[in-house]
């Protein structure tokens, strides 16, 4: 029998479509539409994103929608969307940083994305595997 303390892990390859499958029957209240809100947006983002004029970077695998337009999204409202960020971030799943312009969700649970042939560690992951796919 396997050691109780080791922890399996699975590796999914799920593209725009495959999460837009997954969550074609939800309401947007539900937690795993939510999920898969976020990791379409953080899938989505790369760039420079521009609130009250003032810029700040957004990378592949960040999610930089504020609150206030997540919770337009998702039919709630922005408290709501700070009490689920900081449910998935309790769990080790997302890290939130809130700075002066807006706050910006790390998506900490996968390895990485992929873009065409290219791979994109997430190095805000603490997982071992990105490590080893960047060295």
């Amino acid at each position: 029998m396997e050691n109780s303390q080791s922890e399996t892990r699975l590796i999914l390859s799920l593209s725009f479509r495959d999460i837009d499958n997954l969550i074609k029957d939800l309401k947007p209240t539900q937690r795993m539409y939510r999920f898969a809100s976020l990791l379409r947006h953080a899938a989505e983002t790369d760039g420079t994103q521009t609130k009250r004029n003032i810029g700040y970077s957004v990378k592949t695998g960040q999610v930089g929608a504020s609150h206030s337009e997540l919770g337009k999204e998702w039919n709630c409202n922005r408290s709501t969307v700070t009490r689920f960020l900081k449910e998935l971030e309790d769990e080790g799943l997302v890290k939130v940083e809130t700075g002066n312009v807006s706050s910006v969700t790390d998506i900490k649970c996968l390895l990485g994305w992929q873009c065409g042939e290219k791979v994109i560690p997430n190095l805000s992951s603490d997982n071992e595997l990105v490590y080893q796919l960047i060295n």
